[in-house]
């Protein structure tokens, strides 16, 4: 319902900012178990003492799992119902997904499914026009299997509401897969060809974040390639005004987003986000090499007076098979699948927690 405002408890209506805490999940039994699990542990390790309301984007919940949902944890749980455009038409799926999907297996989120590709693009942009994304100032993505290994004491939320040049915080990068990248790089070339961005400047430079997106291949002196790098978009904060329809973000991914490629070769939503970051971030900052000036953003000149950037969080995290505990005294353990209290969970997830580091420990009393 728009016309009811959550506003929390004493915690959250004492702040000067709006934030939430998002998730996307479909009912198939498995997803839900990890969202499960996920709620307790973010109550746990985090929301109980900050109180953000958060967000379930969903492409049709059973009301028996939306029911799990809201007691898994006194989470400030909002539902939404994801747009009629989420899934594609027929005809803008490759052949091989077109031929004999059933609705089950359309709308599921395996990673080679149309339902995956689908959650790639809401990720990578419509989740920025979204009503409810909209009003707010601040995000914070998670993935249903991501966890907290240690309590989190400081609010990363307010880390970024400090500092206002802050608009992307990511856990880490990773490499991803030429399977998820077929003509990204390409596609991606051609847009900085159209906005002026220099990719040989920004290769040589140690300063843009696009730099860390880039490499030169062995025997050539300015070739400037993609590294297949991705931002991991199973923990991002992020600040909404940077990346709504209008801005550099949104343009480079409408630009991706008229060539069909999350359909047609399953672009990541981290690729997306990584690289499409990097291109706006570039613009804003360094300008166009064209003259002109590139690609215009709404509101005002590039740049604004405040240079803005993407950073490492420095926060106990994990997922799957990464793990961080941010402490030299502390060492990730995996508890198995039965610490997560979901019979579905899967087996080769672990679950992860902080424990003591006795070796440090030991070493630490012996100097």
């Amino acid at each position: 319902r728009c016309d009811v405002e959550d506003g929390g408890g004493a915690v959250a209506r004492a702040r000067l900012y709006s934030a939430a805490v998002h998730y996307i999940v479909n009912d198939e039994d498995v997803h839900v178990a990890e969202l499960l699990y996920g709620l307790r542990n973010l109550w746990r390790r985090f929301n109980s003492r900050f109180d953000y309301p958060v967000l379930i984007f969903h492409d049709g919940l059973s009301s028996e799992t939306r029911m799990q949902i809201t007691q898994a944890a006194p989470h400030r749980i909002w539902f939404h119902r994801l747009p009629d455009d989420f899934l594609p038409a027929a005809s803008l799926l490759p052949p091989d997904l077109r031929a004999d999907e059933d609705e089950e297996s359309e709308s599921s989120h395996h990673s080679f499914s149309a339902g995956y590709r689908a959650q790639s693009r809401f990720r990578s942009g419509p989740l920025f026009a979204h009503v409810a994304i909209r009003r707010l100032d601040y995000i914070w993505g998670l993935d249903g299997d991501s966890m907290l290994p240690r309590d989190l004491d400081e609010d990363p939320f307010v880390t970024m509401h400090r500092n206002s040049s802050l608009v992307l915080g990511y856990r880490y990068l990773t490499i991803t897969s030429a399977t998820s990248s077929m003509n990204f790089w390409e596609t991606t070339l051609l847009y900085s060809g159209l906005a002026g961005i220099d990719l040989v400047g920004a290769g040589r430079s140690k300063g843009p974040f696009l730099r860390k997106f880039l490499m030169v291949p062995q025997g050539w002196t300015e070739a400037p390639l993609w590294n297949n790098k991705v931002v991991m978009t199973d923990c991002e904060l992020l600040r909404v005004s940077f990346f709504v329809p209008g801005t550099e973000y949104y343009r480079y991914f409408e630009f991706l987003d008229a060539l069909q490629g999350f359909w047609l070769y399953r672009w990541g939503d981290h690729a997306v986000r990584g690289v499409g970051t990097a291109v706006a971030l570039w613009l804003l900052q360094e300008g166009s090499t064209l003259e002109g000036g590139g690609l215009p953003a709404e509101g005002g000149p590039p740049g604004g007076l405040v240079k803005q950037a993407a950073y490492e969080m420095k926060i106990p995290y994990a997922h799957q098979d990464s793990c961080f505990c941010e402490d030299k005294r502390l060492i990730c353990v995996s508890q198995g699948k039965e610490a997560s209290g979901e019979p579905l969970w899967p087996a080769k997830k672990n679950i992860w927690e902080c424990e003591v580091n006795r070796t440090a420990a030991a070493l630490e009393s012996a100097t």
